[in-house]
C-alpha cells in the first residue's frame, strides 16, 4: 500500500486469511490504489464500506457487507474511490 495524503491503511493476516482496511481521514474524496505484491489474489473477499450514506445495516446494530465473493488482485493493484471521512474494509474473514 502506498501513501496518500489523508489516507491511512492497515493489513493483517489471521489463520491464513487476510484483511485490509483503508481510511480516508480527510474531508476530500480520494482515489486510492492498494498494492500488496507478496499477496495472492483474494478469491472470496467481502467488502464493507463505512461513511455517511455508505453503510448497509440490518436492524439497529448489524453492519452488512456491500459486496461478497469478490476476486481482488493486490499484486497488480486495486483502485477505489473513497468519499471524505470514509473507510473500506476488505476481508477473507467471512465466518
Amino acid at each position: 500500500m502506498r501513501g496518500a495524503a489523508g489516507v491511512k491503511a492497515v493489513a493483517a493476516v489471521k489463520d491464513g486469511r487476510r484483511t485490509v482496511a483503508v481510511v480516508n481521514v480527510s474531508r476530500e474524496p480520494r482515489r486510492v490504489r492498494i498494492e500488496c505484491p507478496g499477496w495472492e489474489r483474494f478469491r472470496q473477499a467481502t467488502r464493507y464500506r463505512y461513511g455517511e450514506g455508505l453503510m448497509r445495516t440490518e436492524g439497529d446494530h448489524t453492519l452488512l457487507p456491500d459486496a461478497t465473493g469478490l476476486r481482488i488482485d493486490f499484486r497488480s493493484g486495486a483502485e477505489y474511490d473513497m468519499p471524505g471521512e470514509s473507510m473500506i474494509l476488505l476481508t477473507e474473514q467471512n465466518d
